[in-house]
């Protein structure tokens, strides 16, 4: 699975992206939601994780540029956050996420998203 990996924090983006590729994954980490929308077109990805709080462009607004730019594509997008509000987690479904996990991860969880967990 290809898998595209979004987060401000480099040593949250790569541990994130060196556990996806000890999976087996291939793998591209980017730094804000701008870097992903762009990657998106090239890297041709399976699942998107996204950190929901970014600069430049935040994960949310990354989403919905993505659901706009590509609407029939049949990626699994994650959103990645330290918010565990009822609120955050609707609007990250609202935005179009189809999964929503919290920091710091829990590991049965993202082996789950990474297709590798029960």
């Amino acid at each position: 699975m290809k898998v595209l990996i979004a987060d401000d924090d480099p040593p949250s983006r790569e541990a994130l992206g060196t556990l996806a590729a000890c999976y087996g994954h291939e793998v591209f980490v980017c730094a804000d939601g701008i870097e992903a929308v762009a990657a998106v077109s090239w890297f041709s990805p399976d699942l998107i994780i996204l950190d929901v709080e970014m600069p430049r462009m935040d994960g949310i607004s990354a989403a919905r540029s993505l659901i706009e730019l590509f609407p029939l594509a049949q990626w699994r997008l994650v959103a990645y956050t330290g918010q565990t509000s009822p609120e955050q987690r609707e609007a990250t479904i609202a935005a179009g996420f189809t999964e929503h996990f919290c920091k710091p991860y829990d590991l049965a969880k993202l082996e789950h998203i990474l297709g590798t967990g029960a």
